[in-house]
């Protein structure tokens, strides 16, 4: 079974705990894929999908931060899942949503190190744990991706990675 997911009209509230919920209970009690459609119904007859493989990464992504959680909570713990996606922070972004990260960063918006320590610090005074989701490609302002590797015959030698570490 392979569904759409799209929104129409205006904003709601709680809607994307509602998308989260549906598309979890797709994957997981019905084994379907689940596929968003960007700008609603317009999206859907210009076919406007997330791309190849998307809806299968956030799926993971959305459950490994599930299980994370549950070590955090327990134990009180900052616990942090990198996502691949390059220079891109769409896995990360709506994986996180999914999975309900405390804390998403990505390489579209450099970070300030001072804010994430912050909503770690509070979440340490209330429920005591922080997930965090982090594209390979996030950096903080003023530095550099991090680089897991350099492959010198490769069309992009760059091989992002670590910033998780």
């Amino acid at each position: 079974m392979h569904i759409g997911s799209l929104t129409g009209g205006g904003d709601c509230p709680g809607l994307n705990a509602v998308i989260r919920a549906v598309t979890l209970a797709l994957v997981h009690q019905q084994g379907a894929r689940v596929t968003g459609i960007r700008r609603g119904f317009l999206g859907l007859l210009t076919r406007e999908v997330i791309p190849l493989g998307f809806d299968s990464a956030v799926a993971v992504v959305a459950e490994a931060l599930d299980r994370l959680e549950t070590t955090a909570r327990s134990h009180g713990r900052v616990m942090i899942a990198e996502t691949m996606g390059r220079y891109a922070g769409w896995i990360a972004l709506e994986g996180g949503m999914a999975g309900a990260a405390d804390v998403i960063l990505l390489p579209e918006l450099p970070f300030s190190v001072a804010a994430v320590l912050q909503r770690c610090r509070e979440r340490e005074a209330g429920p005591g744990d922080t997930l965090i989701c982090v594209a390979e490609g996030a950096h903080a302002a003023g530095s550099a991706m991090t680089v897991a590797q350099t492959l010198a015959d490769s069309p992009d030698p760059l091989r992002l990675g670590g910033i998780g570490a």
